[in-house]
């Protein structure tokens, strides 16, 4: 009859760790589960009262089993419980660290000349891409998009560190304010990297790009050809090249972050570069639900600028 019990343990356990968060069915898990420990010790006790020679004997081999299983029990419940406390505590950590992103989401500065638009879809709890629209004293804008290596609560954390930075970097000029940015990222970054794309539109509509080891943006549906320097955080002094474009009026302008190019279907098939070119002159919106819908591995970043006139 103690198989049976242990049946019922089994398949209490086999649904704690199946509930994976719904309360409702870990209570009933527990219930079996004390339900299988009640029976044992009832089933022994009965075979202690059953084997007695005299007004009081019971057999020593079924106690010792008895307490083993005791203790055996207790330790597998002290264990679930601090499992369950720890997944409790990642979560909040998780949740608190999702909200301080949400808050560093930026609101759309008024930008008369410009329309902009911006998708985000981090591809767990919380992301390491980032974006910044910056305007300048002379009507131009600095488009900011980037990507820190690395995924989940760290990753969140640099673009915290990253946001400050780029907060305090006064240059409106694309290289200037990379070097600047790469020297606060190096002096924050314990390790691994950011890839960054500064292109500053100026109120004429023209276009100069500065590049970290980032995409290249897209003007009308057609990669940018830009030269590129190092990602930030890696060379303290690293020094970042401008590559100026015309702008033509009707072009959209579209950065966006590697969990595009990258989303990956269940037959491990790239969205790839071809597929991204032939939809980077549609919505940012648009764009970002194509890559999730494909398969989203990575966070997802797309911003779009047009001109509201010529």
């Amino acid at each position: 009859m103690s198989g049976f019990a242990l049946f019922l343990g089994h398949m209490a356990l086999t649904g704690w760790y199946a509930a994976k968060g719904a309360p409702e069915i870990k209570g009933l898990s527990f219930t079996l589960f004390l339900a299988g420990l009640t029976y044992l010790l009832v089933d022994n006790l009965g075979v202690f009262m059953t084997n007695r020679a005299g007004p009081f004997q019971i057999s020593l081999d079924n106690l010792s089993t008895s307490l083993v299983i005791i203790v055996m029990c207790f330790l597998l419940l002290r264990r679930l419980w601090k499992d369950w406390r720890m997944k409790e505590e990642l979560e909040g950590e998780f949740e608190a660290a999702r909200e301080m992103q949400e808050s560093l989401v930026q609101r759309m500065p008024e930008t008369p000349a410009f329309a902009i638009e911006a998708a985000y879809s981090p591809a767990n709890h919380v992301g390491g891409d980032f974006y910044r629209i910056i305007p300048a004293p002379d009507g131009a804008i600095l488009v900011v998009a980037g990507d820190v290596s690395g995924k989940g609560l760290k990753a969140a954390m640099t673009v915290s560190v990253l946001v400050g930075a780029m907060e305090s970097v006064e240059t409106r000029v694309p290289g200037l304010f990379l070097a600047k940015l790469n020297r606060a990222t190096r002096a924050h970054l314990q390790s691994g990297f950011v890839t960054c794309c500064c292109v500053r539109i100026s109120s004429a509509g023209e276009l100069t790009v500065a590049n970290a080891g980032h995409l290249a943006p897209y003007l009308g549906g057609h990669e940018v050809t830009v030269e590129s320097g190092l990602p930030l955080g890696l060379v303290a002094e690293a020094e970042y090249a401008e590559t100026r474009l015309p702008w033509p009026p009707e072009a959209q302008l579209t950065l966006l972050s590697d969990g595009v190019v990258e989303a990956a279907n269940a037959q491990d098939e790239l969205f790839g570069f071809d597929r991204t070119r032939a939809i980077s002159a549609q919505p940012a919106a648009e764009i970002a639900e194509a890559a999730r819908a494909w398969g989203q591995n990575d966070d997802i970043t797309v911003v779009t600028v047009r001109r509201t006139h010529s």
